[in-house]
């Protein structure tokens, strides 16, 4: 069975009026990008589909202005839902700074199980 990641970036104020057609298209070759490079490599990642419903999901939530992660119990609609919080105006600014989000998969050792530092 494939498990399916969702990845939400949420950011402040750019989901008033959605995002282009353009920064999805960005938003999608930096995820593409980072699973490239993902060590081990991994043959059987499904492929990556920009999907307007998670966009959906992930205005929602920005419409809280809360600054944290939901929790399960509390919003059921997140589960099996992966999202990295970051703020600003600038979407391509701000997929810059997610880079470091994607250096923190050197703190993960596969083998052990195990992650030193942040992981999340």
């Amino acid at each position: 069975m494939s498990n399916v990641i969702h990845l939400l970036l949420v950011l402040p104020l750019v989901f008033a009026d959605g995002l282009s057609q353009r920064e999805r298209y960005e938003l999608l070759g930096f995820f593409t990008r980072i699973r490239k490079e993902v060590d081990p490599p991994a043959s059987n990642m499904n492929l990556l589909r920009y999907s307007p419903k998670i966009e959906e999901l992930a205005a929602d939530w920005v419409s809280q202005c809360l600054l944290q992660y939901p929790r399960p119990e509390e919003y059921p609609q997140f589960n099996g839902t992966g999202l990295i919080l970051l703020s600003g105006l600038d979407l391509i600014s701000e997929l810059k700074k997610g880079v470091s989000l994607s250096n923190e998969t050197h703190n993960y050792d596969y083998a052990l199980n195990t992650c030193i530092g942040s992981c999340r």
